[in-house]
């Protein structure tokens, strides 16, 4: 059994004052005036492994045909799921979506994840990776807000050995977009320079604040590719996060 996460304040006190409020248990929640769950909020969590209904969808997202050529190793079933678990390093989150069935009455529903895998000893790349949404819910905000919401965790959480996470990296398989893919216009608030890409998810990471470190070619073999696919690496820093929710610029 993992033992219970602990916040850093600091951190959790910026978060419930920029966001609303950051709760260990449930993730972040997405709430009206009322203080109630709004229709389509999203809240992300530490998954619990053991129940079938919050890991199946996840792999079943990984490896959607639509989704299956970002990554290059997700596991394939709960079995592995669950084995890649065991390492305290490994941090699966499930993200959850308020909807309504079939009576109107508000039910929760898993609607993507990710996984965050702390750095080693005196290292600070702790990993953001296998980041999925529902395919049947595109051009709904569920990614991008999964993006930010995993952000949010791992800068509000500790290492399984108690560090503070000051660093977030992530890796993104370039060239797996169809050919008829729109290219997408994006800001960065960090530099200010515009860049065009056909990645969503590249897209994303730069309008939160993610820097490009490393331009790797021919770095990953992806299914229905015959030559492999060139990477790039990002960061993002902890008080350039702050800055950017300060300004509000990472929601705009």
């Amino acid at each position: 059994e993992r033992e219970p996460e602990r916040n850093r304040e600091p951190v959790r006190d910026f978060v419930s004052r920029v966001l609303g409020g950051f709760q260990p248990e449930t993730g972040i929640e997405e709430t009206g005036e009322t203080g109630k769950r709004q229709p389509g909020s999203i809240s992300v969590r530490e998954m619990n492994l053991r129940d079938n209904r919050e890991t199946q969808p996840y792999i079943n997202f990984l490896l959607d045909r639509r989704n299956r050529a970002h990554f290059a190793n997700p596991p394939r079933n709960t079995y592995e799921l669950k084995k890649m678990a065991e390492d305290q390093s490994k941090h699966f989150l499930v993200a959850t979506r308020v909807e309504t069935d079939e009576k109107g009455k508000p039910v929760r529903r898993v609607a993507g994840g990710a996984l965050i895998e702390d750095a080693g000893t005196n290292q600070h790349d702790h990993f953001i990776s296998l980041v999925v949404a529902d395919p049947n819910k595109q051009g709904q905000g569920i990614g991008q807000r999964l993006w930010l919401q995993t952000i949010e965790y791992g800068f509000s959480t500790e290492s399984h050995d108690r560090r503070p996470r000051t660093k977030l990296d992530l890796a993104i398989i370039m060239g797996v977009e169809p050919a008829d893919a729109k290219t997408i216009e994006v800001v960065s608030p960090v530099t200010g320079k515009t860049y065009h890409t056909k990645s969503r998810m590249e897209a994303i990471a730069i309008k939160a604040g993610f820097k490009m470190t490393q331009n790797l070619p021919r770095q990953v073999n992806v299914p229905g590719f015959s030559e492999p696919l060139a990477t790039r690496r990002y960061e993002l820093i902890l008080d350039n996060w702050k800055e950017l929710i300060e300004k509000n610029s990472t929601f705009s």
